[in-house]
């Protein structure tokens, strides 16, 4: 099983084309992992669903084989309080 962190949508991408069981949406990465924004979580659950339908997973994937994809894989969402010190 391949579990991914990813922060941007382009390693969702990566991820996803590379054969990701899961994938753990988080924000910066440098610091640990924190929380990632609603709006992140929302665009990876499309490219998500867009497998199941048979489309491109991102708009960027006009000319890849992203609609051959079957395997969907699992979004874990990091939540993690951040504290200053």
């Amino acid at each position: 099983m391949l579990e991914v962190c990813i922060d941007s949508l382009e390693s969702a991408v990566n991820a996803i084309h590379g054969g990701a069981d899961e994938l753990e949406v988080c924000s910066s990465l440098s610091q640990g992992g924190l929380t990632p924004s609603p709006g992140l979580v929302r665009e990876i659950i499309k490219m998500v669903d867009n497998i199941g339908c048979k489309k491109s997973i991102y708009k960027t994937c006009l000319q890849c084989s992203c609609q051959s994809l079957i395997k969907e894989p699992k979004v874990n969402v990091m939540i993690r309080c951040w504290r200053e010190c």
